[in-house]
């Protein structure tokens, strides 16, 4: 009996010896450590169905920084979106770009995972990061030329309430040259009642890097209703339904025994 035991203790410490040295990467991934390495993630965490945003992943940290090689893989793992691309190596840089979009409303999650390497260890790193995606309101402009000259990097912005939510660039327009220019946006933070919605252009007369309103080409207001106040107003107009339809077919029922037998 005790051979028996002796033999099955051999046999599986030979099975597992082989299984590591045929998945040398599996077991090897496993136990890298992500000492001395961060993953810092830029970009909106706030996006637009069907819009394609910029995630910059810098692979930081007092390693991540000094390695000599690095590699970035990237899948969602949460939600209907598409990442582009799903992985890239560089031994120049440790800063990435990647690309996603997404394809309907709700959440989606991304994991970014790292290895960076110099020439004697690897270390591996996996961060995580939301987006809310919402469904978007359209604007959708002309923007104008009005000078003979060519005018390069115009910047147009979407204000709402004076504040600025968002930017379109042109690279470049020629004299009296129109381009079309489309935002999105969304009312979700937007409380019940009336804001005003502006568009301007800032032609970059002003050196400043602040954004200048050089010219207004869209102004409007916009309403968003009070959600207790329209459920308050459909069920008032669904009761007043159900009162005249009562109150008819209590006039029919009043009216049936009122008639006289033939």
């Amino acid at each position: 009996m005790k051979s028996k035991i002796t033999v099955f203790v051999v046999v599986l410490l030979i099975s597992l010896i082989s299984l590591s040295t045929i998945f040398p990467g599996y077991s090897q991934a496993e136990e890298l450590s992500g000492r001395g390495v961060n993953l810092l993630i830029s970009g909106e965490q706030e996006v637009f169905s069907n819009e394609t945003n910029t995630y910059e992943i810098t692979v930081d940290g007092e390693f991540g920084r000094n390695a000599q090689n690095w590699t970035l893989y990237s899948r969602v793992i949460e939600g209907m979106a598409s990442v582009s691309p799903e992985s890239e190596e560089s031994n120049t840089s440790n800063i990435f770009e990647v690309e996603m979009t997404a394809m309907r409303k709700g959440k989606v999650v991304i994991e970014f995972e790292a290895f960076c390497s110099d020439e004697d260890e690897t270390r591996r790193k996996v961060e995580t990061f939301e987006v809310n995606v919402l469904e978007p309101s359209k604007v959708i402009v002309n923007v104008k030329n009005p000078t003979d000259t060519t005018i390069e990097n115009l910047e147009v912005g979407l204000f709402i309430n004076s504040e600025l939510k968002r930017i379109r660039y042109i690279d470049r327009l020629g004299p009296n040259e129109e381009r079309r220019v489309q935002f999105n946006w969304s009312d979700e933070d937007l409380e019940p009642g009336e804001h005003r919605l502006e568009v301007w252009v800032d032609y970059g007369f002003d050196e400043s890097e602040e954004f200048h309103k050089d010219a207004l080409i869209l102004e409007k207001n916009i309403y968003i209703p009070d959600e207790g106040s329209h459920i308050l107003y459909t069920s008032l107009i669904i009761l007043l339904i159900l009162g005249v339809i009562g109150a008819f077919l209590f006039y029919l029922n009043k009216k049936k025994k009122r008639r006289r037998p033939w």
